[in-house]
């Protein structure tokens, strides 16, 4: 281990570095766990808006792209309001140069004319040999390159993405469209446009048949390896083994995913049919020349570029074809991001800054469990705050300890089990002190917090229900308990909790039987039971996993709502990181009974630091590569019967020093918010890249 900081690579130590870990690596003093600076903490919550409006919301927030949204607003606008035609001819106000103002018609610049028909007006940019004004025209030019460049990008899309989806989702047809993208896509796409332009009689039609011929090919085969990412997950596998229609599948689970890339795509699109049209119309092949377009305006402009007074024809048009195609790149890339359901995280109001929002407080508390004569360490010396208000994601491999970890906070820890040392604080009690949970040892200290402070929700509706009780019974006893209520007062309560959570005709649900409701149905049922009472905490243990994959969405978007509605504090324990990524605002990664990384979701998902959760996020199937073997985590969890020396990880992680085998490592901040218990951040550890799987992390989740 000594040998391990003579290395001569290793960067001199910081003076942020802990002097005990410096001086003394097995020092107690090192390895205590940072806390949070609880002014720092915030979150960014998931926003109870709508898919569009939060999507624009998001937008919002982009100010280089609201700029530029302005811009392209005010280029549009011109467009529309112009002195006078494009192609208005006035051979009275011929040839005036606004730079000269005397060379043709003895006119100071900004002069105003005064026209045979007594309008006035002053020819900003001067007029052609024609009396066009070239103001006019110059707009009039934009706004027909605007609509050509739509056009093509609408053409595209629908070709391309009909093209697309039938490309990636039915199988039998996958020979034939790549047969097809081989030849078109070998065939320059230039030739085909100058080809058909040459053919065909220049107009708008013929340059649109032109550009549209091979452009579509692209958007195909673009739209059908995303289809190809997200067809066989379990989500449509499930709706197919329901009976789904194709065509349903396809517009409601397939089509919804690939707005931001298709948005993406068509806004890409747009510069480049531009583009396009400029050059072809430019070497004489594109639109006549009585057409206005910035193609034929820079055609002009070149003829006269060398002239000190009249190469202003030529800058203007290209200023104008700059700032579109520089405007749509960056506005289809912001919109882009904003839309992708996958961004749809850490939106919301931040965490009120006062010390006074935390609401449970778990401080380097340790579980065990008496074992057929052994004792087992179940939870490892775990410190964590949970936040007010927020929702907060546990994650890790079975038998890792979320469930523990959470059983603790509500009393329902097993007759075998018990706290070796560390405690719980409870903080939400209006009217008293704060509450030590780990403290409470009978049922008796348990029931003013179970169900009216804290509450909880199983994995199986079906065996959390009473089968011999009616629903509505079961819901009305925790009113009747914590709450006195009995009567038609009990009743209608139980009404607007079940129509809260989505039951319609409650007053008839109110006497059925669980095994009268579908899967999802007796999950919301369950829900019911866990709200009944407006708990302040509402610890989720892995709620959809026994759910039909159509319906955990739905119940995922309750989750949700009545978080809002009811300011609810959400602990989420799941396996399944979309759920994570769609649900919670942080996210704790558990490994061996201790949290070995924690912070806000993205920073987690698109900076982990921890080699355990690099190889969470690496297991996922969707981020495999053709011909390459998909991940797995090599070994088992630590036996934790047997003491554990240094980093629980270690023996799995094939980054791991030498250090990991003998110290546990402290936490080390990432970020206020970020925080990971890992050697690799000490400022003495090579640097080591995370593993080439996560280059892929936005298309697993």
């Amino acid at each position: 281990m000594g040998m391990r900081f003579k290395n001569p690579r290793v960067e001199k130590l910081e003076e942020s570095v802990n002097e005990a870990i410096r001086t003394k690596l097995s020092d107690e003093e090192a390895f205590k766990v940072v806390p949070f600076d609880e002014a720092a903490v915030e979150r960014t919550g998931y926003s109870n808006y709508s898919y569009w409006r939060s999507t624009f919301r998001a937008f919002r927030k982009n100010p280089v792209a609201m700029i530029l949204v302005c811009i392209v607003l005010a280029i549009l606008a011109f467009t529309f309001i112009q002195p006078y035609l494009p192609n208005q001819l006035d051979s009275f106000n011929s040839n005036i140069n606004p730079q000269t103002g005397a060379i043709f018609r003895n006119l100071e610049p900004g002069s105003k004319v005064v026209l045979e028909d007594g309008r006035d007006f002053t020819f900003i940019m001067g007029t052609n040999e024609l009396g066009q004004d070239l103001w006019s025209r110059l707009w009039g030019a934009t706004r027909t390159s605007l609509l050509i460049g739509v056009a093509v990008a609408c053409i595209e899309a629908i070709i391309g993405i009909a093209a697309g989806v039938l490309w990636g989702y039915v199988r039998q047809t996958d020979i034939i469209f790549t047969e097809l993208y081989n030849i078109l896509d070998n065939v320059p796409s230039s030739l085909v446009l100058i080809l058909v332009s040459y053919m065909m009689k220049p107009s708008v039609g013929t340059l649109l048949l032109a550009m549209s011929l091979t452009r579509w090919i692209g958007m195909a085969r673009f739209i059908r390896n995303q289809i190809i990412i997200i067809r066989d997950r379990e989500y449509n596998l499930a709706s197919r083994c329901l009976g789904t229609g194709t065509l349903t599948i396809i517009f409601r689970n397939l089509l919804p995913y690939l707005v931001s890339v298709i948005m993406l795509r068509m806004a890409l699109s747009i510069p480049e049919a531009i583009a396009s049209e400029v050059f072809i119309t430019y070497i004489g092949l594109g639109l006549p020349a009585e057409v206005p377009s910035l193609g034929n305006l820079i055609n002009v402009g070149r003829k006269l570029m060398l002239s000190p007074t009249l190469r202003y024809q030529l800058i203007y048009p290209t200023i104008i074809l700059s700032v579109v195609t520089i405007s749509f790149y960056v506005v289809g890339n912001a919109f882009s991001d904003a839309a992708d359901p996958k961004n749809h995280i850490n939106r919301g109001r931040p965490f009120m800054e006062e010390n006074n929002n935390i609401i449970l407080s778990v401080k380097d508390l340790n579980v065990k469990f008496n074992l057929r004569g052994k004792v087992l360490h179940a939870i490892r010396g775990v410190s964590l705050d949970v936040y007010k208000g927020e929702s907060l994601a546990i994650v890790g491999e079975s038998g890792c300890g979320k469930s523990v970890l959470n059983k603790n906070f509500i009393g329902l820890l097993d007759p075998n089990g018990f706290i070796s040392s560390g405690e719980i604080v409870y903080y939400g009690m209006d009217d008293a002190k704060p509450q030590v949970l780990s403290s409470y040892k009978k049922d008796k200290e348990w029931l003013k917090i179970r169900g009216s402070e804290v509450s909880m929700i199983m994995q199986d509706p079906m065996t959390s229900l009473n089968p011999l009780k009616t629903i509505g019974k079961q819901i009305g006893e925790a009113l009747e308990l914590h709450q006195g209520l009995k009567g038609a007062k009990l009743k209608e309560a139980v009404y607007g909790i079940l129509r809260d959570v989505g039951i319609e005709e409650p007053e008839r649900r109110y006497k059925q039987y669980p095994h009268e409701f579908s899967g999802g149905m007796r999950q919301r049922v369950v829900i019911a039971i866990a709200i009944a009472c407006r708990p302040k905490i509402l610890i989720c243990d892995e709620p959809t996993t026994a759910l039909d994959v159509t319906i955990q969405a739905q119940i995922l978007e309750l989750l949700k709502e009545l978080k809002q509605r009811y300011n609810l504090t959400i602990i989420f324990i799941t396996h399944d990181l979309g759920v994570v990524a769609n649900i919670a605002d942080r996210v704790a990664v558990m490994y061996a009974g201790d949290i070995v990384e924690i912070g806000m979701v993205r920073e987690v998902f698109y900076d982990p630091h921890h080699p355990y959760t690099w190889a969470l996020l690496s297991s996922l199937p969707q981020l495999g590569i053709k011909g390459q073997d998909l991940y797995s985590i090599k070994g088992t969890p630590p036996n934790l019967f047997k003491e554990i020396k240094g980093d629980a990880f270690a023996p799995r992680n094939p980054q791991a020093l030498a250090i990991d085998f003998e110290e546990q490592p402290p936490f080390f901040d990432v970020s206020p918010t970020h925080k990971a218990r890992t050697w690799l951040l000490d400022p003495r550890a090579p640097k080591i890249d995370p593993p080439a799987y996560l280059k892929n992390i936005h298309s697993g989740i």
